[in-house]
């Protein structure tokens, strides 16, 4: 005897559930805007679990490809006092640290 399956309204997604200790199918049922809340929040919390990790670090040229700009401007905010970590003999950037220098610098840029 085969299982007939329900048709659900056109605003609502079945998803089959996690199998565990049940017999036979389950079917979570929710709408597209509770799907999407759990989707942003499983996001989210991916996302801020990778603030936790080592921070990327990039080379001069990857930072100016990031930021937009030349080598040369790059080397320019470094005089400037941009922050900066050394690996080895070669500079390396945080980012999140240079975004946040130059934020705090202001509009026009001076410190």
């Amino acid at each position: 005897m085969e299982k007939q399956a329900k048709k659900l309204p056109h605003n609502v997604t079945a998803l089959p559930a996690m199998r565990g200790r049940m017999a036979g199918d389950a079917y979570v049922v929710m709408t597209p805007d509770e799907l999407r809340d759990m989707f942003r929040e499983e996001i989210a919390a991916a996302l801020e679990s990778q603030k936790e990790s080592a921070p990327i670090t990039v080379s001069r040229p990857g930072l100016a490809k990031v930021l937009g700009m030349s080598t040369s401007t790059v080397d320019a905010m470094r005089r400037e006092g941009m922050p900066e970590i050394r690996a080895v003999d070669s500079p390396r950037f945080i980012v999140t640290d240079v975004l946040e220098w130059l934020r705090s610098r202001g509009k026009d840029g001076a410190a």
